[in-house]
């Protein structure tokens, strides 16, 4: 009996020496465990390293008071310093200047599920230092709103990683049978239950790494290729002496006025020879269902759309050549109001619209005489009660 209690007493202590030493591990090394209350992400259980700010896609513990609520959140980092905010409605993006160049970033409601009204966040530049934070689910209380706003790096507790229920499983079985392992080698419970959690710790939580030096294998040779940099610094200082940098500049500046001045033209468009008139379309057919922010279906699969149900085409487009003097003098005396746009498939607009002091336009790349149809010029786009019309009109 006495033995007995020797050995739970023993027991006893280590076990609470075991316990100790982990507990001291984790303040060490700056762990915590977290779970998720919300809804707003897939995953519940977090491993916190404290004090690591995150990267893009990380997940972040942070504090942010609100009106809301006044707990911790765990979201993700979908925009970093720079980032730009972008708004259609109450749709929101992040416009980076990597791939992906764009980043959904939920849509913003009017109201929380209590009925308070909520404040869409106000569309800018991330500055240094913040974050955009965001979860999927629609009624995440996130950067969205101005009522959480952007995360400053002070706000950030640690970087989440999240812990699967697989991740577990896998602990709990190899900490099973590393115990029936050490203890069939060391014959000692005791002894191997402390050397498995705290090998097991040291493993499973700790994201130090270590390097050896090796030493040398093998010859090693200088690099005798030049830097590239000083290559690059060579080669502009050669150019600069001789002037031939400051000729390339000027080319160059030349070569950007001239195609500012004078667009690619629109090809295969002629001058029209006889009046013709016909319908452009603007109807689209809906391909899936369209839902609204509240997933009611606004518009069902397969049905026409006109957009002239809904907004006035108000203005009128005319198309012309800018080389030809009797198209610039018909798009004039056409020309009623600012509503009237006179758009160029050729010629310079820039000495047009100083020579006649008014804006003019141009069709880059034909977009707008391919989506019409036009085929000869000059043409007038315009809408004519609930259709579109396009005239191609002759003036010879």
């Amino acid at each position: 009996m006495k033995n007995i209690f020797k050995k739970l007493t023993l027991n006893y202590y280590l076990s609470f020496i075991i316990i100790l030493i982990i507990s001291a591990s984790f303040l060490f090394l700056k762990y915590e465990i977290n779970y998720n209350l919300s809804n707003s992400l897939p995953q519940k259980l977090f491993l916190i390293k404290k004090g690591k700010l995150p990267d893009r896609y990380d997940y972040v513990l942070f504090s942010k008071d609100n009106k809301f609520y006044n707990y911790n959140f765990v979201k993700q980092v979908i925009g970093i310093e720079f980032d730009e905010i972008k708004q259609i409605d109450r749709n929101l993006w992040i416009n980076t200047k990597v791939n992906p160049f764009v980043i959904a970033a939920g849509y913003a409601k009017e109201l929380s599920l209590n009925n308070e009204k909520l404040n869409i966040i106000n569309v800018q530049r991330i500055p240094r230092g913040h974050y955009y934070i965001y979860a999927p689910h629609k009624d995440s209380l996130d950067s969205r709103y101005q009522e959480i706003g952007l995360i400053n790096k002070d706000n950030i507790i640690g970087t989440a990683y999240p812990i699967s229920f697989m991740d577990i499983f896998i602990f709990i079985i190899t900490l099973i049978i590393l115990t029936i392992f050490i203890r069939f080698i060391l014959k000692n419970f005791i002894i191997s239950r402390f050397l498995i959690i705290l090998f097991l710790f040291l493993t499973y939580f700790s994201q130090n790494v270590f390097a050896k030096d090796l030493g040398v294998h093998g010859q090693i040779y200088d690099i005798a290729e030049e830097d590239l940099k000083q290559y690059i610094h060579n080669k502009l200082t050669s150019l600069e002496e001789s002037g031939e940098l400051k000729r390339m500049q000027k080319e160059q500046q030349q070569q950007v006025i001239k195609r500012a001045k004078r667009p690619k033209a629109v090809t295969g468009l002629v001058n029209a020879t006889k009046n013709r008139e016909f319908i452009y379309d603007a109807s689209v057919i809906a391909k899936n269902n369209i839902y609204d922010h509240s997933g009611n279906i606004i518009v069902q699969k397969g049905t026409r759309v006109n957009p002239l149900d809904y907004k006035k085409f108000s203005q009128t487009l005319l198309f012309i050549d800018g080389d030809n003097p009797l198209h610039i003098d018909w798009s004039m005396n056409q020309k009623q109001d600012s509503n009237t746009l006179i758009i160029l498939t050729k010629g310079n607009v820039i000495d047009l619209m100083s020579k006649h002091q008014t804006r003019l336009y141009f069709d880059q790349n034909g977009y707008l005489t391919k989506t019409f149809g036009i085929k000869a010029l000059p043409a007038k786009v315009f809408q004519d009660k609930d259709v579109i019309k396009v005239r191609e009109e002759t003036l010879i």
